[in-house]
């Protein structure tokens, strides 16, 4: 039997549920070797979190650029899977300026960002400022359908852009000029069918007017101004655009076909075409002119009738009084204007001055780019024809002028146009109608113009009991 002695320590004794002691050393060993693992495993978990999409958008050329000189809006959508479906975008009304998008696709890249693998699709839009001054353009939303892992169906991501600046300006000598294309090449030709050498009432003549430039869409370039000749029936058709790529080459051409039917005899002169561009290459402003046209229009013998029936002698009779009343008249009025000339100065000057404004010109171009069914001219001149109306509280955009007016169909039919505009061509909804779209216009400018001259009216009233 065993003895214990009095100053022995007692150990101890392990048993099955009594833990083992760990030494200090072991203890700080363990301890360094999971403060290691937890380092190790940290960028893999902050990896983990970055986020799997993201959006970038930027504008190219950068800082002050000419009216009508293209700036790409460049937009870029980032995921780390793949991309399923047609991104839609949510690009807000930029005043005076038109957006086009250039391609229906998108180009598709990689991209290694802090040692994770994106997949890269990117939109370009085409920006042409029409009239100078800054502009913001807002942030705005960008749909995108990102692929899920294995055979999991994509989802729906939507991102917010940055806010960006456009800054157009007019170039010198360009300042009186409603607008401008900015090309580093530009060509004006036209063609007529038949010639236009010798014609006779009822004869049609059909002139093809074709802008050719390079890096411009044809869907940008100003609509040709269709003036009005007498006796002449004038029909213009909807201009046709073609443009091409060759080998990252960007050509937009755009025909307007117009066709003149001779309606009396006598001398008809088709105007000249005049269009001005600014030249990138040289950095100075330059005009192409297409020459009048002068025709004689001779009889038709079987279509003698109306101007071109010979007047009958009781017809002259009958004529001769109201020729002389008229030319009396005229003497009077030529005698009053000359006696009081300067108070018809006095009240002619402001007159003429009030009908100097750009309204009544801004709308008659609205009306000649719904005449031609082009939705890009039109969108360009409502937008410059909103800036000269009478100002609301804030400024006027098709959806506040259709609230103020209370003319709905504006609003649809605007939103039409902007869908057909901005939107790609595989997106649905009515397409725009342009008659029934200006005819909408009409309707709100006339209550407009109504409600502002009334509150002239009521302003201009002295007070029933002034004080």
């Amino acid at each position: 039997m065993s003895k214990t002695h009095k100053n022995e320590p007692i150990m101890p004794t392990a048993t099955a549920n009594t833990p083992q002691m760990i030494p200090p050393r072991l203890r700080l060993r363990r301890f360094c070797l999971l403060f290691l693992g937890v380092a190790l495993l940290l960028p893999l978990r902050v990896g983990a979190e970055a986020l799997p999409e993201k959006i970038r958008v930027s504008l190219a050329p950068e800082g002050t650029v000419k009216v009508g000189q293209r700036v790409t809006l460049s937009i870029e959508l980032m995921t780390t899977t793949r991309f399923s479906g047609s991104p839609g975008f949510d690009i807000p009304e930029i005043p005076g300026v038109i957006a086009l998008k250039l391609n229906t696709f998108g180009i598709n890249s990689t991209e290694t960002t802090d040692g994770v693998t994106y997949s890269v699709q990117g939109h370009e839009f085409a920006l042409f400022a029409q009239r100078p001054g800054k502009r913001v353009i807002k942030p705005f939303d960008v749909r995108f359908y990102p692929a899920g892992p294995g055979a999991a169906p994509p989802r729906e991501v939507t991102l917010k852009t940055e806010p960006l600046t456009l800054d157009a300006v007019m170039p010198p000598g360009a300042e009186g000029l409603s607008a401008l294309i900015c090309t580093a090449a530009f060509e004006l030709t036209e063609a007529w069918e038949p010639p236009p050498q010798e014609a006779r009432v009822g004869d049609a003549f059909t002139r093809r007017i074709t802008m050719r430039a390079d890096d411009v869409p044809g869907m940008a370039f100003p609509p040709l101004e269709v003036p009005d000749i007498r006796s002449v029936g004038i029909y213009p058709k909807e201009p046709f655009v073609n443009d091409k790529t060759d080998r990252g080459d960007f050509t937009g051409e755009r025909t307007e076909t117009i066709t003149y039917v001779c309606e009396a005899k006598g001398t008809v002169t088709f105007p000249e075409v005049t269009v001005h561009w600014w030249d990138l290459n040289d950095d100075s402003l330059k005009v192409e002119t297409l020459p009048a046209v002068t025709l004689k229009v001779k009889a038709n013998p079987s279509l003698l009738t109306g101007t071109d029936a010979p007047l009958p002698l009781s017809s002259w009779n009958r004529a001769v009084p109201w020729l002389l009343f008229s030319g009396i008249v005229l003497a009077l009025c030529v005698g009053a204007a000359i006696k009081y000339r300067s108070v018809l100065g006095a009240l002619l000057i402001p007159w003429l001055q009030t009908r100097k404004r750009a309204e009544k010109a801004c709308f008659k171009a609205i009306k000649a780019a719904c005449r031609a069914k082009d939705p890009a001219a039109a969108y360009g001149a409502l937008l410059t024809w909103l800036e000269t109306t009478p100002k609301a509280p804030c400024a006027l955009t098709p959806a506040l002028l259709s609230d103020i007016t209370r003319n709905p169909p504006l609003a649809e039919q605007a939103n039409r146009l902007q869908r057909q505009l901005f939107q790609s061509s595989g997106s649905q909804g009515p397409s725009w109608d342009a008659p029934a779209f200006f005819k909408a216009l009409c309707t709100s400018r006339r209550r407009l113009l109504k409600k502002e001259k009334t509150k002239r009216a009521e302003n201009g009233l002295p007070g029933l009991n002034p004080s």
